[in-house]
């Protein structure tokens, strides 16, 4: 037999965990909503009349299944009735995303163009389209301008060696992934 001050301390220690069994169900639940992540990157989209979550899903996203995560991360519960003005979140790992070139659109004496994966040179000539992977270079007395999928320009100045590592977009929404790297010389935006 237990004595009334053991039962006591026993029920008082069983009343005192259920906050931390209650925090712990909490922490469990969260964690396992629909694949939300606090620092996960968006895109915001600002709602225009008659838009809705199905259609503007099926616009910019991969799938149009995602709608119902879309729906769920923004807190919409009328998908027909979001007032205009309302911002959407889309996570960037949910939107189209695909290749984007940049062109040449100025030369001035000679440039070498190396395409991705490549050893052999070319000539580089006005209104190239370049990829991915691809390298210039300038020869002396030579510079050229790109013109990037954001209509952002670079102009490569002489003797220099430049790397497009990344030329892509995410589908309509305008936005660019643009990672231009710079192994010698010089370059002004």
């Amino acid at each position: 037999m237990t004595s009334p001050s053991r039962r006591r301390h026993a029920h008082l220690s069983g009343r005192s965990r259920w906050p931390l069994y209650l925090s712990c169900i909490l922490l469990l639940m969260a964690c396992s909503a629909p694949g939300f992540a606090a620092d996960e990157p968006y895109w915001v989209y600002t709602v225009r009349p008659g838009d809705t979550i199905w259609d503007l899903t099926r616009k910019h996203c991969t799938s149009v299944r995602h709608w119902q995560r879309i729906q769920t991360l923004n807190g919409v519960d009328l998908d027909r009735e979001i007032p205009p003005g309302t911002r959407l979140k889309f996570p960037l790992a949910l939107l189209k995303h695909q290749p984007a070139a940049a062109t040449v659109t100025r030369l001035f004496g000679s440039a070498t163009l190396f395409r991705a994966g490549s050893q052999t040179a070319e000539p580089l000539r006005p209104e190239t389209r370049l990829h991915s992977g691809d390298r210039l270079v300038t020869g002396s007395d030579s510079n050229l301008t790109l013109r990037f999928a954001d209509d952002s320009l670079l102009l490569v100045q002489s003797n220099s060696e430049v790397v497009m590592d990344a030329l892509s977009a995410w589908g309509t929404t305008g936005m660019v992934d643009t990672r231009v790297r710079l192994k010698g010389g010089r370059v002004d935006t």
